[in-house]
């Protein structure tokens, strides 16, 4: 029922040239710019197109856009918590899952540090590693908790090599010279985090 292009059937929300768009019986009606959204990344653009298919017709477009610009997301996602001496610190420990991890990385868009690592959920890394190496922004990794020598050598396998073996010191793992601009306070799996 969404997705990119005009695609199929009688009714449809799409995305087209940077714009959210509900189609129904041939009439093409533009309902959103993405760059009204607030929240970051492709994942929230995906997000509000599921959410304008199942509320069209019962919510006003006005009311979907003044969310759109307004809503900041929910704690511990993606949530700037501040920026202190040039480093912006954000709170990802909602992201307890290698998929949301991957998620996030993807809206990066300064030079980042990524903190990883937490209770073992028996899962593998090596998509996690991947998607480190392929990712602009990703500078370096401080790997913390149980999971650490597993993200370690996953890291290793995809070549990578830039990171920081902290394990159970939470104090190494947020000293400031180790973060040059950014810095995203994501695990991987799940650890509690509190600011």
């Amino acid at each position: 029922f969404f997705g990119e292009g005009e695609g199929y059937g009688n009714k449809r929300v799409f995305l087209k040239d940077g714009v959210i768009c509900f189609y129904e019986n041939g009439n093409v009606e533009p309902i959103l710019p993405v760059e009204k959204i607030l929240l970051p990344g492709k994942h929230n653009i995906e997000n509000y197109m599921a959410a304008i298919a199942v509320v069209e017709g019962m919510v006003s477009d006005e009311t979907i856009r003044q969310v759109a610009k307004t809503f900041g997301g929910v704690e511990h996602r993606i949530e700037t918590v501040r920026t202190l001496g040039g480093v912006t610190w954000i709170n990802d420990s909602k992201g307890t899952n290698v998929d949301s991890t991957l998620k996030a990385i993807d809206t990066m868009t300064r030079p980042t540090v990524l903190i990883l690592g937490g209770s073992d959920k028996k899962t593998s890394f090596d998509a996690l590693a991947e998607r480190i190496v392929s990712a602009d922004a990703i500078r370096r990794c401080v790997l913390i908790g149980d999971t650490a020598e597993q993200i370690r050598a996953s890291l290793e396998r995809a070549g990578f090599t830039d990171y920081t073996m902290a394990g159970y010191d939470f104090d190494r793992s947020s000293q400031r010279e180790r973060f040059p601009n950014s810095e995203l306070l994501d695990r991987g799996t799940s650890y509690i985090f509190c600011t």
